[in-house]
């Protein structure tokens, strides 16, 4: 198994608006898992928002193999 993961800024600076989006990421990426030949699972987590440096949103996917990720 390969575990992949990715780490992204988001272009809104309020907090809700930063909370719409990560959900809307969430529901978007979450889905693929259904539909990406070779992916075992989809998760993706907003950070707290408490350290103004970290990145907001984390994809982690598994994949079956490394030729699955590619």
């Amino acid at each position: 198994m390969i575990r992949h993961v990715v780490a992204f800024r988001l272009s809104a600076r309020d907090d809700a608006e930063r909370r719409e989006q990560v959900a809307e990421i969430k529901l978007r990426l979450e889905a693929l898992s259904d539909v990406v030949p070779g992916v075992i699972n989809i998760e993706v987590h907003g950070d707290l928002g408490l350290v103004e440096t970290h990145w907001p949103v984390v994809l982690v996917a598994d994949y079956a193999s490394s030729d699955a990720l590619e």
